[in-house]
Parts: structure tokens; sequence; C-alpha cells
């Protein structure tokens, strides 16, 4: 019981400070030599590219607990620490 309330306060925190911030742009479809101009999310849509959310997220608290259990079980916490470290702000794109 205690573990799941830890893992439902980090969930609550982690949603607090990542909401929305996982964001990125998939450039596939779009020219090497523009990917250096694209910096937010309406210049990587008018290029051609996509959107998209990662999968392990924090936008709920619900997305923040299964992220929290993929940390805590250490797969794939990499790339989970990586996208909060390169999280910049709402519809830019991640550094």
């Amino acid at each position: 019981m205690v573990t799941i309330v830890i893992l439902i306060l980090f969930s609550i925190l982690g949603t607090i400070f990542f909401q929305g911030l996982f964001y990125h742009c998939h450039m596939d479809n779009i020219p090497t030599l523009e990917h250096i101009k694209i910096q937010t999310k309406w210049e990587c849509l008018d290029t051609g590219g996509e959107w998209i959310n990662k999968d392990s997220n924090f936008d709920n608290v619900l997305n923040g607990l299964v992220t929290m259990f993929e940390i805590i079980t250490t797969e794939g916490w990499i790339d989970i620490m990586w996208g909060g470290v390169d999280a910049t702000s709402y519809d830019l794109v991640p550094l």
C-alpha cells in the first residue's frame, strides 16, 4: 500500500511538471536539410511532419502511473529520462 501511494504521488508530481511536454516532431517525411529549421509544432505540421506524443508520458495521472511503473522496473527508463531532459515548452520541438 505504501508503494502504491508513493507511485501515485510521484505520478501526480510528474503530471504537474511534464504534462504535454513529451510531444515531438516525427520527421520521416521531411527533407534532412529542413530538420534544423523546425522549431515549433506549427512549423513541423506545415513542412509535412507529424506532431506525436511518446508512449511513456505524464499527460494524466494514469499515464503517469504506467510511466512510473516502467521507471521502477528499469525497462526503458533512459528514454523517459532523456525525454524529460529534452522537454522545453508547449508546442516547441525538444532540444
